[in-house]
């Protein structure tokens, strides 16, 4: 999986939902028939902070069945931290 970009982020309360333009492997892309694949993260920014899940969607629907690797979720959360966009998001909304 590869990181293209923030898509979007949505601020509810306690819960920031953030939206990555990813690129998955060819084969997951086709085995899901993948259009314009993204991950929502959603991040709870109570106490610590920390990942309350991460979906794949589609087109605005979310993928069934579809479970990201322990690596992508690394590179997910790196990525993140990195950007230091939870931080750098609350500011705009707290």
């Amino acid at each position: 999986m590869e990181i293209n970009d923030i898509e979007e982020i949505r601020y509810r309360g306690n819960i920031i939902d953030i939206i990555l333009d990813i690129n998955l492997e060819i084969d997951a892309a086709n085995r899901w028939e993948l259009l314009d694949p993204h991950a929502m993260i959603e991040y709870s920014i109570q106490g610590g902070g920390e990942v309350s899940s991460i979906e794949l969607i589609d087109n605005g629907m979310r993928v069934h069945g579809h479970h990201f690797s322990k690596r992508d979720i690394e590179l997910i959360e790196n990525y993140l931290r990195e950007e230091d966009i939870v931080n750098r998001t609350k500011k705009y909304f707290t």
